[in-house]
């Protein structure tokens, strides 16, 4: 079967497009946002004119904005999707040139009909290679005497991907038993006071690829 220059040259560009495909990552609407200033780099490099910025919250897409150059520099508008206040956001950069996702150590909050970032404070939005982010809001978690609580780490992490499991210490007056990227946390007793625990987060190799502390609040 012939087939016409002007169908293969199509067919050529259709294949080239495809190999070079953006993220599908839906974005999530909420009636208010957030709107952050960012200065977007990739391995402390400007970032170019087609790269996108995405923000999520909790592994949901809550941003996209494509990145604007000036002055030889990449910044970054872009409303982050959001009711609540405070929630813990992180971002991943598309490296439209080489057709990779970068991850962003940088992480921040939610502040919905607000804004963070503004010039010249703006966000170091730094896009580095694959790996765990691990963070906890800044607020102390508080409980009372023999409460029950249970702990999500994957929500406060940018990735799940690379975690086999959790160890936790410094677990005095209270029971803090892992299970899977779940931390149960028990108040046992009448105690009250303050403990800090330390969250540490294993590879397949059993190697600390990240960790945290929290402090935990036993009031009456």
């Amino acid at each position: 079967m012939m087939i016409s220059r002007f169908t293969l040259l199509l067919l050529i560009a259709i294949a080239v497009a495809g190999l070079f495909a953006m993220p599908v990552w839906e974005m999530t609407v909420y009636p208010t946002s957030t709107i952050a200033y960012g200065n977007v780099t990739l391995e402390g490099e400007p970032a170019e004119q087609e790269d996108i910025v995405y923000a999520f919250v909790n592994q949901e897409c809550r941003g996209k904005q494509p990145v604007k150059i000036s002055d030889d520099k990449a910044y970054m508008t872009m409303n982050i999707q959001g009711l609540t206040d405070h929630e813990p956001v992180y971002f991943k950069i598309w490296d439209a040139s080489a057709d990779s996702v970068y991850d962003v150590n940088f992480t921040t909050y939610t502040k919905p009909n607000s804004d963070i970032g503004y010039p010249p404070d703006v966000l170091p939005i730094n896009g580095v290679r694959a790996g765990v982010t691990f963070f906890f809001p800044p607020e102390t978690l508080e409980m009372h005497p023999f409460e029950i609580r249970q702990l999500d780490v994957g929500y406060y992490c940018n990735t799940t991907k690379f975690i086999k499991s959790i160890r936790v210490f410094g677990a005095e007056n209270l029971e803090v038993v892992p299970d899977g990227l779940m931390i149960n946390i028990t108040a046992t007793s009448d105690w009250t006071g303050d403990e800090e625990i330390e969250i540490e987060l294993l590879n397949n190799a059993d190697e600390v690829i990240e960790y945290g502390d929290i402090l935990i609040t036993i009031t009456p």
